[in-house]
């Protein structure tokens, strides 16, 4: 995880970023909802992957959903419109900088 933070806050974290995101679909606010590295969160097994499957199909269909994050599912894959890989060339991390709240997370 890169803290000293037990796994089930951060378990608690990403369930509670998931419940914050259905409710806002419920609100109808939104046009564009981004899960900003929720594919992250699935691979360290955060979140259920039946969870997000679920909150994806259900998505309405006339909204933008994007989800971020490295190691995408293939269950995820298969049901996006576009999928974007991205690779590092070079970042301040390799020299030593600390993650800046609000731009890393």
């Amino acid at each position: 995880m890169g803290d000293n933070l037990p796994i089930e806050e951060h378990q608690k974290a990403a369930e509670d970023g998931l419940a914050l995101a259905k409710k806002e679909v419920i609100s109808d606010n939104w046009d564009l909802m981004i899960l900003d590295e929720i594919n992250n969160a699935l691979e360290l097994q955060l979140l259920k992957l039946e969870d997000v499957t679920d909150f994806v199909e259900r998505f309405p269909k006339d909204k933008h959903l994007i989800l971020t994050g490295r190691d995408a599912p293939l269950e995820l894959i298969e049901r996006a419109d576009i999928v974007t890989e991205m690779r590092e060339v070079k970042h301040v991390f390799n020299e030593g900088a600390k993650a800046k709240r609000g731009i890393e997370y």
